[in-house]
């Protein structure tokens, strides 16, 4: 699917985070628990949405489901990548395969999450990254085992790529 994304308009508006999944349910509760930490978010249901919040604000952080109905993720991530060039990006799925540490590190993925999600240790760990991309302290918190923190490690460890393990399908 080729889209045309908005040139950088003046007048876009900084936020903490946007949300883009097409399970409504989901998506609103992650942007309430974010909200509930204080970080203002932005929610999109598929990537024609994303494609409309891109033309007014810019996130620090963007988590992005990789299946929405219109587009593939991680060509939602990319293109967005264009126009958000200082947002971390977080992808969502239940099933992510495929993917190497390369390709994530080039789209500046900086985890996956594996669904189902513990909303409350997925708003920390956002809560983290926008408090890191504000220059703020970063607390401390010991990683979960439902983030996979390889992508994008300042060692640059090689990881294998995610299609070596099992996913539960959405």
């Amino acid at each position: 699917m080729n889209r045309q994304w908005p040139a950088s308009p003046v007048g876009r508006v900084g936020c903490d985070v946007v949300v883009v999944d097409d399970f409504q349910e989901l998506a609103t509760t992650i942007a309430e628990a974010l909200r509930g930490r204080g970080l203002s978010t932005h929610v999109a249901f598929d990537g024609e949405a994303a494609a409309a919040l891109a033309r007014n604000y810019v996130p620090a952080v963007a988590l992005i489901d990789c299946i929405l109905p219109d587009i593939d993720g991680l060509q939602l991530i990319r293109q967005l990548g264009e126009v958000w060039s200082d947002t971390t990006f977080i992808a969502m799925s239940g099933d992510v395969g495929g993917i190497s540490e390369d390709v994530a590190r080039q789209l500046r993925i900086k985890a996956f999450l594996n669904k189902p999600l513990p909303i409350r240790v997925l708003a920390q760990s956002v809560e983290r990254l926008v408090r890191s991309s504000r220059d703020r302290p970063v607390e401390r918190e010991a990683p979960s085992a439902w983030i996979s923190l390889g992508i994008g490690s300042p060692a640059r460890r090689a990881t294998p790529t995610l299609a070596k393990y099992p996913s539960p399908r959405r």
